[in-house]
């Protein structure tokens, strides 16, 4: 299956950003190190950051990760979370496209050309088709660091890997 980085949101419009990306990399390795413990989307760890980003246990977390991680950082700041409160990359994708004041959406290409990312920043992987309703298979992480204009370190949930050989991704 391809999976296409679709775009990645800088936080960079939102005044507290620096202030908030310093605060993510404080409380990242918190974050670090668990895994689904009881099958696919399940485990203690898991089920409070679905629980955060309103959603049930053994729904697919990567963007409830997202969420979970700067509502921590927001809150230890005293400032509202910048992220939506989704489980779905798409849905996020979507707001940020309509909200260009607080968001700012680029390429990856535009990576690339010399855009750094910051901790905190999101990135939006595309995985299949969009669909009629104009939604899609997705993956969300949070940028941790930029290594080099190709890569960085991130967060990520959905551990899980099925007897298919894919995650269980939104």
């Amino acid at each position: 299956m391809k999976i296409v980085i679709l775009l990645i949101l800088l936080l960079s419009n939102i005044s507290y950003a620096s202030e908030l990306s310093d605060e993510i990399l404080k409380i990242a390795p918190k974050y670090t190190g668990f895994k689904e413990s009881y099958g696919p989307n399940q485990g203690p760890e898991v089920n409070k950051i679905l629980k955060a980003a309103g959603l049930p246990p053994g729904q697919p977390w990567c963007m409830a990760l997202v969420y979970s991680i700067n509502l921590e950082a927001s809150n230890n700041i005293h400032k509202a979370n910048p992220v939506l409160r989704t489980g779905a990359s798409y849905m996020y994708y979507k707001y940020a496209l309509k909200n260009p004041f607080r968001y700012k959406v680029i390429s990856p290409m535009e990576v690339m050309l010399g855009t750094e990312l910051k901790p905190g920043d999101t990135v939006i992987h595309q995985r299949g088709k969009i669909r009629k309703d104009g939604s899609f298979p997705g993956h969300a992480a949070v940028v941790i660091k930029q290594i080099n204009e190709q890569s960085y370190m991130s967060l990520e949930g959905n551990t899980f890997i099925s007897t298919n050989g894919g995650d269980q991704g939104e």
